[in-house]
């Protein structure tokens, strides 16, 4: 099984457009880090989108233990994004979605089969 850990934008946007499922299809575990959750759920909770992502059962918060590593991170990066990382580097992730990922919705959206 892939270890696949998220950022909050490809989650955020692609419930946005009802396709968070999309993920589903090809990863059986979505992570996200602590920070990553608050932004989406806690922090977005006025969102309509925040339902759809709070009943993705295939995701997995997870608390990162590398806090140094986050510390140093958010000199350049938020917390969101510096978690991610660390958090794939102590889980020895095989792949990080970011936000740069939905760039294109047209191909995302051709993808999803619309």
């Amino acid at each position: 099984m892939q270890k696949v850990i998220s950022n909050s934008s490809p989650l955020i946007h692609l419930a946005k457009i009802r396709k968070l499922d999309f993920l589903k299809e090809y990863f059986q575990t979505i992570i996200i880090p602590e920070a990553v959750y608050r932004e989406c759920i806690i922090e977005g909770k006025e969102r309509d989108e925040v339902k759809l992502i709070k009943q993705a059962t295939w995701t997995k918060e997870v608390k990162v233990k590398e806090q140094t590593l986050v510390k140093l991170l958010t000199a350049s990066l938020d917390v969101g994004e510096s978690e991610v990382i660390a958090l794939s580097i102590e889980t020895g992730a095989d792949l990080i979605l970011r936000g740069c990922w939905l760039n294109a919705p047209d191909r995302l959206l051709h993808e999803a089969g619309e």
